[in-house]
């Protein structure tokens, strides 16, 4: 397997533990996690080359330099909360991009209890992947809950934003070996992810 499917199976695994605990521990805090007051920022140029992704059910657009990879799995059924993890991958050697989206049946939590999930996705994408966490801050994104989040370790480097947006909670990763990736198609990346319909399915 290579090194970035192995990564990908690491991720399902903790995003599935993270969402559905955070579901399932904080349902009383399951209030709308829209942010009041909040604005989009805007778009970047699509970089040339590279295509707008949206997946089937429109749920998000985002830029990423090819059509990517697509793997869906079954949140499994003792978990308590019915489900499915969505996970869209490219490979742009030496730099990887992703998106996770994982839907619920019920509501995920918003305010503290989102917050609490999001720190855990946080915390195993570090164990998963031997790094550390070198930033991390929760902010409004795109009008909705998020925490950004960066990784490092000797050999790699991530940086991404996770959010909790209606039953989806999005997790948006991009990085691979400590400096040999390009910043600004990074940059482009994370910007340019948008949330267009969180009540889809």
């Amino acid at each position: 397997m290579s090194y970035n499917g192995h990564l990908m199976r690491q991720i399902t695994c903790l995003l599935v533990a993270a969402v559905c605990a955070g579901a399932c521990n904080h349902s009383s805090d399951a209030v709308s996690n829209k942010v009041p007051g909040s604005s989009k920022a805007s778009k970047p140029s699509l970089p040339a080359g590279w295509i707008e992704f949206k997946p089937a059910n429109g749920t998000f657009s985002v830029y990423l330099p090819k059509q990517p990879q697509e793997q869906t799995q079954t949140l499994p059924s003792n978990l308590g909360v019915s489900g499915s993890l969505h996970m869209y991958a490219v490979d742009a050697k030496p730099t990887v991009y992703l998106v996770n989206d994982t839907v619920v049946s019920t509501q995920p939590p918003a305010g503290a209890g989102a917050d609490e999930m999001m720190k855990g996705v946080e915390s195993g994408f570090a164990g998963s992947t031997h790094t550390q966490v070198v930033s991390s801050k929760s902010e409004k994104i795109g009008g909705y809950q998020g925490r950004r989040m960066e990784f490092a370790s000797k050999d790699l480097t991530f940086k991404g934003f996770t959010i909790v947006a209606g039953k989806h909670n999005f997790v948006i990763i991009t990085g691979g070996a400590t400096g040999k990736f390009d910043k600004e198609n990074i940059d482009n990346f994370l910007a340019s992810f948008e949330v267009l319909n969180p009540d889809a399915s």
